[in-house]
């Protein structure tokens, strides 16, 4: 969806098209839900008014079906029940839910131009968060990321995998990751990132080697 938004912005300032400016408008934050793969549970977002990265219009989009359903945002289980298995008390735009009920990730807002401090993604346990991820933190050049107006985007793919419990995605700038849900450690990086990292690496074995090289010539 951001990169037909994009597109939009690029054709209009292409064609010079006012109706296009639309597209990079802050997105209104709304109530949703979530079923997890299995169907078992069904997580509820009842979106409040707090201005923040993900509600910078500072307007909500309610969903009178769900606020007369649930009392607050959380876990529910699928099966009509409105009392929680455990809440949160912040907005999300989307999340991804694992079957067994425990693990929850939290994708990031649509960020602005220049603030690659914002939030890429988070994970949660049973409602409590356990590892966060800047944009930053997963993209090694991220002034390179395509720009709307007045946002970016650093998200090429991603792919949840429920059988394993894994999350897998790849950056706009080639990073490749693979998370696990339940520690929200990642147990799996390549491309530009973690190449360089490698790189570095080996050039500190080299550095540390020609060294002791060095030391025992001397002797």
């Amino acid at each position: 969806m951001q990169r037909f938004l994009l597109l939009l912005v690029v054709l209009g300032a292409i064609f010079g098209l006012p109706s296009l400016s639309f597209a990079d408008e802050p997105n209104l934050v709304r109530d949703f839900s979530q079923a997890s793969p299995n169907g078992e549970f069904l997580f509820v977002l009842l979106a409040n008014d707090t201005i923040d990265s993900y509600n910078q219009a500072g307007s909500v989009l309610h969903n009178e079906s769900l606020r007369q359903s649930y009392p607050q945002s959380g876990l529910y289980r699928n099966d009509g029940s409105n009392t929680p298995l455990w809440t949160v008390d912040w907005n999300a735009n989307e999340v991804i839910v694992s079957s067994d009920g425990h693990s929850l990730v939290r994708w990031g807002p649509f960020p602005v131009a220049g603030r690659f401090d914002e939030v890429a993604l988070e994970f949660y346990r049973d409602g409590r968060l356990l590892r966060s991820y800047r944009v930053e933190d997963l993209v090694r050049e991220p002034s390179s990321l395509p720009e709307t107006v007045s946002h970016y985007l650093w998200l090429k793919t991603s792919n949840y995998d429920d059988t394993i419990g894994q999350l897998s995605l790849e950056t706009e700038t080639g990073e490749q990751y693979r998370f696990d849900l339940q520690s929200g450690a990642i147990v799996e990086a390549s491309g530009r990132f973690a190449d360089m990292d490698l790189v570095r690496i080996a050039l500190l074995v080299l550095v540390i080697s020609g060294f002791f090289v060095v030391l025992l010539k001397r002797r």
